[in-house]
């Protein structure tokens, strides 16, 4: 009885442990106001240090959770900022095109309830000419929607009349 006893505990403890090896966050990205299902690969989170980024951090994407070592999420400082990292696989009728994309995020919004990414890829379709982008290399756009934060990284351009 005292084996049957101890092993319980034994299994209980191990999984509380493995349990808390990774840190689970409540994000949803959309690109183009579609929830991106499947279509992102290689996502990494890399702490920036001034304007250093430091080593990157193997993530993993599901909708509605960002999955990183807890190891490595407790070593981000507090006010720190974060430069999440992905390539999105968008399909169209003759090709596959692979589009890398760097969102900057502060770990605070990281911790919040729930954290939308709502990017804006301005390359084509309705987003096309309405938006300005982030730099010449990177023709995007995004906004951080969570209940704490209200974040845009948008500049509507003038329209010509």
């Amino acid at each position: 009885m005292k084996k049957l006893l101890l092993s319980c505990i034994f299994v209980l403890l191990l999984t509380n442990a493995y349990s808390q090896n990774e840190k689970y966050l409540n994000v949803i990205i959309t690109i183009n106001d579609e929830i991106v299902v499947g279509n992102i690969m290689h996502m990494q989170i890399a702490p920036l240090v001034g304007v250093q980024l430091k080593n990157n951090i193997d993530v993993k994407y599901y909708p509605g959770k960002l999955i990183l070592p807890t190891i490595e999420y407790q070593s981000i400082p507090d006010s720190g900022k974060v430069l999440l990292m992905f390539d999105y696989y968008q399909n169209s009728m003759y090709n596959k095109d692979v589009i890398n994309y760097k969102i900057d995020l502060q770990k605070s919004w990281l911790a919040s309830t729930y954290l939308i990414i709502k990017v804006f890829d301005l390359s084509s379709g309705k987003y096309k000419g309405i938006f300005d982008p982030i730099s010449k290399d990177q023709n995007y756009t995004f906004a951080i929607v969570s209940p704490s934060y209200h974040f845009e990284l948008i500049a509507r351009r003038k329209l010509k009349r």
